[in-house]
């Protein structure tokens, strides 16, 4: 017996079954059931040939009921004596079943359903509508078991029988639901991302835009601007018109006139705004050009904000030279970043040298004081320091033993050392003249504190000196007043 394998109005193969060695008269029905078979079958490979059409064909076509990809289930009604409908039991399932009902066939075949599932009254009524219609329906079921999600084919092949065949959907369902989910998001971020998008046909003509754009543009309503064609821009020169008709991408700015878009269309803006602008034009699934998007940015607060960041800059780049003060940002495992000019001054390096040549090397520093710096960016490797603050001593340009001294804070700024990143941040300012006012006051210091020890022997030695005669002139003063002869007196007096 052959049936045909049907893909709309076209036969692209058949479905035969050969008894060897035995003798049978097909009937009728035998053969509706099989061509219903070879149909749903046929149905279900057109579905999924997309995906894997060799292997699936030859899955099907290599055991068509155990072996095949898709769930097979035969059942039969029960009725009562009036010929209502009571119950339903499974009688035949294939293999491909037990992974979705997470169950070994054989406790559930020929079990009626009643004693399986509590709410099998509403599959009941499901299979009630397909023995009386005597069609086929389509139904997706879910099996919380096994979280899967089946689409299925069932229909009636003979008076109280009915057949299901079923797919795994589960990948379909979660394909369609990521994809409405993507579709949300490109929708929210077509209409509320911070650029301006624009959607032109091939035409030119603008067929759609975003809020953003709307904003940037000076426009109130959509339906204002849509229509207007491209490459009648007046701000937009010609080679750029070219370019955007030759090429596949294309970026340019333009300062951007509202007064020169005036007839254009109405823009509720006067002014002149700097915008940065790609172009990219789109093609269908089979390559065919139908149209342009246009992404723009308003980079007049951003080239205005530059701009003072230059100035900033500059003005720190000069304070930076009047107060010697230096600045490094490198990634301690490649030792690659950007240093100041002043930072390789301080360090005794030309402004010209690659850092990695400098850190790590420091060919200029005081041994003593490389050494104390070398051991604390072995720790920040290992992730145990922090930070580090100390007064080098760096060579003086031009001398072979005399020094500078420049102060070093290094703060750990970023350590993930996975990803190859240990980022120091560090701040050098040379000290050398805090270094010599200090010296000198100390050495100020030194001798004041002699000459105030000086003072405090010479005091002590002339209140000594002073206080041996006080001492007789005191007593013999005493003596004086309590003696009454004259002659004593004048004695006392004489001493």
């Amino acid at each position: 017996m052959v049936a045909p394998l049907m893909a709309g109005d076209r036969v692209w193969g058949f479905m035969g079954i050969d008894l060897v060695e035995s003798y049978r008269e097909w009937s009728n029905e035998d053969f509706q059931w099989f061509s219903s078979l070879a149909n749903i079958i046929s149905i279900c490979i057109e579905l999924r040939k997309a995906k894997d059409r060799v292997v699936r064909e030859q899955s099907f076509l290599s055991n068509l009921f155990h072996f095949m990809p898709l769930g097979y289930i035969r059942m039969s009604v029960v009725r009562d004596e009036n010929g209502q409908l009571l119950d339903y039991k499974i009688t035949d399932v294939n293999k491909a079943c037990s992974r979705f009902f997470a169950r070994p066939a054989e406790t559930y075949i020929g079990v009626l359903a009643s004693e399986i599932y509590p709410d099998f009254s509403s599959q009941l009524l499901f299979l009630k509508e397909v023995l009386d219609n005597n069609s086929y329906r389509e139904k997706d079921i879910f099996f919380p078991q096994t979280e899967l999600y089946t689409h299925w084919i069932v229909y009636s092949p003979e008076k109280d029988e009915v057949v299901g065949l079923f797919t795994d959907s589960t990948e379909a369902v979660k394909t369609n639901r990521a994809l409405d989910r993507s579709e949300k998001l490109f929708k929210s971020i077509f209409a509320n991302i911070p650029a301006g998008v624009e959607i032109y046909d091939k035409d030119g003509f603008l067929i759609d835009l975003n809020n953003k754009d709307l904003e940037i543009f000076g426009v109130e309503n959509k339906q204002d601007v849509i229509g207007v064609n491209f490459f009648e821009n007046p701000n937009v020169p010609q080679h750029i018109r070219d370019r955007v008709r030759d090429e596949d991408l294309v970026d340019f700015r333009l300062n951007y006139s509202f007064e020169r878009a005036e007839g254009y269309y109405h823009p509720d803006r006067r002014d002149t705004i700097d915008i940065y602008t790609k172009v990219s034009k789109l093609y269908d699934n089979e390559g065919n050009f139908n149209g342009y998007i246009l992404i723009s940015i308003d980079n007049t607060e951003q080239i205005d904000a530059m701009n003072r960041i230059r100035d900033f800059e500059s003005i720190f780049l000069m304070i930076s030279d009047f107060a010697k003060v230096g600045y490094a940002k490198l990634n301690l495992l490649n030792r690659k970043g950007y240093a100041i000019k002043q930072w390789f001054k301080n360090m005794g390096e030309d402004e010209n040298t690659p850092l990695s040549d400098v850190v790590g090397v420091y060919s200029k520093m005081h041994p003593d004081d490389r050494s104390r710096m070398l051991a604390f960016f072995e720790e920040a490797k290992k992730g145990k320091a922090k930070a580090f603050k100390g007064e080098m001593r760096i060579l003086r340009p031009g001398t072979k033993n005399e020094w500078n001294w420049v102060r070093t804070n290094v703060v750990l700024n970023l350590y993930e050392p996975e990803k190859g990143q240990v980022e120091l941040i560090g701040v050098n300012y040379d000290i050398t003249a805090l270094k010599e006012t200090e010296a000198k006051l100390i050495e100020a210091k030194e001798k004041a504190e002699e000459s105030d020890r000086l003072k405090s022997a010479f005091l002590a030695n002339m209140s000594h000196e002073i206080r041996t005669p006080l001492n007789a002139i005191v007593g013999f003063s005493s003596l004086m007043v309590d003696t009454e002869d004259m002659e004593e007196r004048r004695q006392y007096m004489d001493i």
